[in-house]
């Protein structure tokens, strides 16, 4: 999407979990050619956060039975750490980028 996020494809918006699994798909090819799409979804990803340090659970999760949906907070907080934290790691070696920092 042109905000940095993922969504099923159809043009409806992004979500915090389709998101989350792009970033780390993207970051699991190791190919710097994806370090622009991978920014752009880390920064929508941060912007997204509640003012719990969290974020919302919208209905997604159809990766359990490929048919069902439902909001499960606990694996959206976990897929959106998870990619962050492959992030950190995948942006430690960029030269010119400082610790802790969404690369731009």
């Amino acid at each position: 999407m042109p905000d940095g996020s993922w969504g099923p494809g159809d043009g409806t918006a992004g979500s915090v979990e389709e998101t989350g699994w792009a970033v780390q798909g993207l970051l699991a090819t190791g190919d710097p050619g994806h370090a622009d799409a991978v920014d752009r979804g880390v920064s929508w990803l941060l912007a997204s956060v509640g003012p719990d340090g969290g974020w919302p659970p919208t209905r997604v999760c159809n990766y359990i039975r490929h048919h069902l949906s439902y909001p499960n907070a606990v694996i959206i907080q976990a897929v959106a750490l998870r990619a962050l934290g492959e992030y950190r790691r995948a942006i430690a070696g960029r030269a010119g980028v400082a610790p802790g920092a969404v690369a731009r």
